[in-house]
C-alpha cells in the first residue's frame, strides 16, 4: 500500500508539472494585482482541491480557472498562484496543504515556527548570518543553529533543516520535523505545530511569494531557465516617499514586502532599542484589523497594548488623553494613530493631539514615540506638520504602498522617520535585513514604475468620492427622508493634505425592521451594488487605479480581528457601517451615480419614505 501511495504521489506530481505551461498561458486577469472579490472565498484548502479536480477532469482555460474563484481576498493573505505552488509542494512531500506555506522572506518561515516552539536548526550553507541570529535571539526566540544533524532528536525542540536549495529544487527532509528553503516552509503533520498559527504569522508578519515570483518558480519546475529582471534604481522612489511624508531625516525610508511587516519591524525595533524595558503600544480599538491583530501578536512579557475609542461621536484627542492617563509602568510608549482613521475617517486637531502627547511625556517621564499610518493620504506631509509643532518627538510615518502608491499592482509598505527617530530607524533597518522582509525585485520595480503622480491620483480619487458621496446622501434623503452623514474627511482636512478617497456610513434603519434585517442591511446594500461588476467590486483595500468602486462592510472584513463589543459601538440603530473606496476615475460617472440611486431604492424596497432613527 505504501508503495502504491508513493507511485500515485509521483504520478500526481508529474501530472501537476505537465499542466504548468497551460496554467500560465491561461491565468485570468483577475488573479493578478492585490485584491480579489470577497463574496465567495474558497480558502486555500478548497481552492487547492478544486484546482486538482480541474486537472483531472477537464482542460485548463481562462474560463475554467476563473470559475475556481479565489482562495482569499487579499495578496498578503494568499493568492491563487501562491496556493497552486504550495499545492505542488504538498504533493511532492506528501503532506496536506495546511502544512505548506510560501513566504516572501527566507527567514520568516523560521519565525512562524519559533513563535510556537524552540528550534534546533541544521543549516546547509551560510543562510542565517550571525546578525540575523542575534536579532532573533534578542527578540526572545529560542534558537540553536548547528551545522550537522544531531545523532538524536533534541528533547522539547523541533529539528528543522534550513537549506540553501532553490524553490524549484525542493530538498529531502527525511529525519527532520520541518524544512525551510528559499522562503518555503514544509512541516510534518505529527510535529505538533499549529497550522492556523503558522498561517496567521504569514498573514500578519509576512506575505506569500509575490505573483511574478510564483510564475518564475512554476516555470522553473518545468525545467525552463528563468532570469529575473534587473533591479531598477530606487533613489527617486525613496526621495518621493520622504517628500510625501514631510521628512528631512538623513535616514532613508525603509521599504518592505507589505505593510504589516513594516509595522512588525517597527515594534521589534522598539524592543531592541529599549532592551530592559516593556513597550506599550496605544492605538484605536477599531483600527484596521490587520494592524490590530499584529499588535496583539506582539503582546508578551515585554510588550503591552492599550486602546482608545473613536467610534461615533467620540472625540479623538480626549480619547487618547484618557487612555494615556490610565497607563501604568515606566517603559516607552508608542502612540499609533491613523490619519485619517479607519473606518471613521477622523483627523484630530494636530496641535491639541501633540499637546496631549507632550503633556503625557512630561508628566510621566516616559519615552514616547509617535507612529502615524498615512495610508489613506500618503502625500499628507504629516512629519513636516508634526515638526512645525515639536522637533523633539520621535515620529514615523507608516504607509501601505499596495494602495495609491503602487496603484494596487503590488503589496509593499514603508516606514519613514523624522530626525528625532534616527536611532530607531537604524534598528528598523537591522530588523528588516535580519528578517528578510524587504520586497523582491518584482515588487520594487513595480513601485519604481508607478509612484510618480500619486499626489494627483489621490486628489482625483478624493474628488470622485466627494461627488458620489453627495449623490449617495441625496438618494438616501429622497428614499428615507433622513439626512445621512458620511464619515469622511472634512474639506479642511483635504486642504491640509488628508485627501482620502474612502468613507463609511450607517444607512438609516428601516421602520419596523427586525433585528436580523437591521444587521443584514449594510451587507445587503453591498450585495445589490456589486451586481454591476463593471463599476463595483465587493472587496477590501482602497486606492486602486482600476476604475472600480470598492464596497465592504468593515465589521465582517477589514475588522475581522476587532472585538465584537468595539464593532458594536460603530453601529447605529442596529445597522453596521458600510465602506466605499474610490479609484482615480471610472468609465462613466453617471452610470455609477445611477447605480447608487437604484441601489438605495432596492435596499429599502420602497420608492420613498419609511425610515426611523432608533
Amino acid at each position: 500500500d505504501l508503495l502504491d501511495n508513493s507511485r500515485r504521489e509521483i504520478m500526481a506530481t508529474e501530472s501537476f508539472v505537465a499542466a504548468i505551461p497551460a496554467l500560465l498561458e491561461a491565468v485570468p486577469p483577475s488573479w493578478y494585482g492585490t485584491t480579489f472579490p470577497n463574496l465567495d472565498l474558497k480558502s486555500r484548502e478548497v481552492f487547492s482541491a478544486s484546482y486538482l479536480e480541474l486537472l483531472s477532469s477537464s482542460a485548463i482555460s481562462p474560463s475554467s480557472l476563473d470559475e475556481l474563484g479565489h482562495a482569499e481576498d487579499y495578496f498578503r493573505v494568499a493568492t491563487n498562484l501562491s496556493t497552486i505552488l504550495e499545492t505542488y509542494y504538498s504533493l511532492h512531500y506528501s503532506v496536506s496543504l495546511p502544512h505548506v506555506l510560501t513566504f516572501r522572506s527566507k527567514v520568516m518561515p523560521l519565525v512562524a515556527l519559533l513563535r510556537q516552539t524552540p528550534l534546533t536548526v541544521v543549516q546547509e550553507g551560510k543562510v542565517l548570518d550571525q546578525k540575523c541570529q542575534k536579532v532573533l535571539k534578542s527578540l526572545g526566540c529560542d534558537l540553536k543553529v548547528v551545522s550537522k544533524r544531531p545523532k538524536s532528536k533534541p528533547a522539547g525542540r523541533l529539528l528543522v533543516l534550513f537549506s540553501s536549495a532553490s524553490a524549484s529544487a525542493p530538498p529531502s527532509f527525511e529525519g527532520y520535523d520541518a524544512v525551510v528553503f528559499d522562503g518555503v516552509l514544509v512541516f510534518r503533520e505529527d510535529c505538533g505545530v499549529d497550522t492556523k498559527e503558522t498561517f496567521r504569522t504569514r498573514k500578519r508578519m509576512s506575505s506569500p511569494l509575490s505573483t511574478p515570483r510564483c510564475v518564475e518558480v512554476l516555470d522553473e519546475l518545468t525545467g525552463k531557465q528563468v532570469k529575473s529582471p534587473a533591479a531598477q534604481s530606487t533613489s527617486a522612489l525613496l526621495a518621493h516617499l520622504q517628500s510625501m511624508s514631510g521628512s528631512s531625516c538623513p535616514t532613508q525610508p525603509l521599504v518592505f514586502s507589505s505593510g504589516l511587516p513594516s509595522l512588525n519591524a517597527y515594534y521589534a525595533s522598539l524592543l531592541l532599542l529599549y532592551p530592559a524595558d516593556t513597550v506599550t503600544a496605544v492605538m484605536a480599538s477599531t483600527a484596521y484589523g490587520g494592524s490590530s491583530e499584529l499588535t496583539d501578536l506582539n503582546v508578551g512579557s515585554r510588550f503591552n497594548k492599550a486602546t482608545f475609542a473613536i467610534q461615533g461621536d467620540s472625540d479623538y484627542v480626549e480619547s487618547v488623553k484618557t487612555t494615556l492617563s490610565q497607563l501604568s509602568g515606566t517603559g516607552p510608549v508608542v502612540v499609533f494613530c491613523e490619519f485619517p482613521s479607519n473606518p471613521d475617517m477622523k483627523v484630530p486637531d494636530l496641535n491639541a493631539f501633540l499637546k496631549t502627547v507632550h503633556d503625557f511625556k512630561s508628566s510621566s517621564g516616559r519615552e514616547v514615540h509617535l507612529l502615524v499610518d498615512t495610508t489613506f493620504a500618503p502625500p499628507s506631509k504629516v512629519l513636516d506638520k508634526i515638526g512645525a509643532v515639536t522637533s523633539t518627538l520621535p515620529a514615523c510615518a507608516f504607509i501601505s504602498l499596495s494602495k495609491s502608491v503602487s496603484r494596487g499592482l503590488t503589496c509593499a509598505g514603508c516606514i519613514v522617520g523624522n530626525k528625532a527617530a534616527s536611532k530607531l530607524m537604524v534598528k528598523v533597518s537591522e530588523v528588516r535585513n535580519a528578517l528578510d522582509t524587504q520586497g523582491d525585485v518584482h515588487q520594487s520595480n513595480i513601485l519604481c514604475e508607478n509612484h510618480e503622480g500619486v499626489e494627483t491620483r489621490v486628489k482625483e480619487a478624493y474628488e470622485l468620492a466627494f461627488r458620489v458621496g453627495e449623490v449617495l446622501k441625496a438618494s438616501v434623503k429622497e428614499v428615507t427622508g433622513v439626512d445621512m452623514p458620511l464619515n469622511f474627511v472634512t474639506p479642511q482636512n483635504a486642504e491640509d493634505g488628508f485627501t482620502s478617497s474612502t468613507y463609511s456610513f450607517n444607512l438609516p434603519p428601516p421602520a419596523n425592521a427586525t433585528a436580523a434585517r437591521l444587521a443584514a442591511l449594510a451587507q445587503d446594500f453591498v450585495d445589490i451594488l456589486q451586481k454591476d461588476k463593471v463599476n463595483f467590486k465587493p472587496c477590501v483595500s482602497f486606492g486602486q487605479d482600476n476604475k472600480l468602486v470598492y464596497l465592504t462592510v468593515p465589521a465582517t472584513s477589514t475588522q475581522g480581528a476587532i472585538k465584537e463589543e468595539d464593532k458594536a459601538q460603530q453601529a447605529k440603530g442596529g445597522v453596521q457601517l458600510t465602506r466605499f473606496s474610490f479609484p482615480v476615475s471610472v468609465d462613466d460617472i453617471e452610470v455609477v451615480e445611477e447605480g447608487i440611486r437604484r441601489g438605495v431604492k432596492e435596499v429599502y424596497g420602497v420608492s420613498g419614505g419609511g425610515c426611523v432613527i432608533s
